[in-house]
């Protein structure tokens, strides 16, 4: 094992787990090992090596946006959704996050919605939910679009 990982999880109080003696493991361990040294270099060098990057298509950054902010203590910021992705944040979201307030799911703090502690357990159901609703959202745009129907709600 790389002597820098295992000083860190010896301070830490992991003890040292002894690996099966075989070949295909040694293989293993070999690429492991020479891959794991290259990013701890790169991580001491400030240099960053990614073995993949994709770049999300604006379309779905705003999905993107819902699953990762709903995931943090910070939570989604209306405000934000609104100057990020142009479209209204409370009439898609407000009606379920309100549910999910009533139920103890979620809070609105300081004009954010986040997550409770019994709401992260729940949490992949009510991104779901959430994602759902933006999709809903878009489909009924698209729908009035390709009726010619361009007006803005704002309701």
């Amino acid at each position: 094992m790389n002597p820098a990982i295992t000083e860190v999880l010896e301070a830490s109080g992991v003890r040292r787990l002894r690996p099966r003696r075989s070949q295909r493991f040694r293989r293993c361990q070999v690429c492991l090992r020479q891959g794991l040294d290259a990013y701890i270099a790169a991580a001491r060098g400030g240099q960053f090596r990614f073995s993949e990057n994709t770049a999300i298509p604006p379309r779905e950054r705003d999905a993107e946006w819902i699953m990762l902010g709903a995931r943090t203590v910070y939570g989604l910021d209306p405000k934000d959704y609104e100057a990020r992705f142009r479209r209204r944040f409370d009439p898609i979201f407000l009606p379920f996050l309100q549910k999910c307030e009533a139920a103890g799911y979620a809070v609105r703090e300081n004009g954010r919605w986040h997550l409770t502690p019994k709401g992260f357990l729940v949490s992949n159901q009510i991104i779901g939910e959430l994602l759902d609703a933006q999709t809903a959202e878009k489909q009924r745009r698209a729908d009035a679009a390709a009726r010619g129907d361009f007006r803005v709600r704002l309701d």
